[in-house]
């Protein structure tokens, strides 16, 4: 698309990259709630009032996190409202998420105080031909990583591997059921077929 991109973290801000976004050779920065609210340069530059005439929107990817996570995992997702009262009303805020039910579409909406009048909402459903949904209750504590192996039981009977997408609630919780499944189902599967 020609867009210039960068990340801006705390492992990547620089004062360098502060003048090169101050003299808008990004059109586009990949950011955080933390950098936005609490980093003192960044957050500086995005609250300076000749600098955010020239912001066109703020999006925020995932928005249903705002909801889920907000209260208790990532506190300052509850605080992006903030950003509306250091810029103009003329610049957008665009909430994408393909899990938004209505409970939490109305709580990421009340969060971001996007009113029922100037908010325009766009659903296009989630029926996908090349998505079959498969719900696996497990008998046992979340923890009990065993019931993963159905991923590789299936990829073992069809002789190829389905891409998969495995939701956890917990961050530590999903780098446990990756390792448990390099470990003890998918390093066997390539072995298998690696012959």
């Amino acid at each position: 698309m020609g867009l210039t991109a960068t990340p801006v973290n705390s492992e990547t801000y620089s004062q360098q990259l502060h003048q090169d976004i101050k003299q808008l050779k990004h059109r586009l920065i990949l950011t955080s709630p933390e950098m936005c609210l609490e980093h003192k340069e960044f957050s500086f530059l995005v609250h300076d009032a000749t600098f955010s005439q020239n912001i066109m929107a703020f999006v925020i990817d995932e928005a249903h996190c705002i909801s889920e996570w907000g209260p208790n995992f990532h506190k300052k997702y509850d605080e992006l409202a903030k950003l509306r009262s250091f810029v103009p009303l003329s610049i957008p805020f665009l909430a994408t998420s393909a899990t938004l039910p209505p409970h939490v579409l109305a709580d990421v909406r009340l969060k971001l105080c996007m009113s029922d009048t100037r908010t325009f909402l766009v659903n296009l459903g989630n029926d996908r031909p090349n998505i079959t949904p498969l719900v696996f209750r497990t008998h046992a504590a979340a923890s009990d990583l065993s019931a993963l192996n159905f991923t590789a039981r299936e990829a073992f009977e069809s002789k190829q591997l389905i891409p998969t997408v495995i939701f956890f609630n917990k961050r530590d919780l999903t780098q446990h059921g990756c390792h448990h499944l390099q470990r003890n189902t998918f390093g066997n599967f390539f072995a298998a077929f690696s012959l």
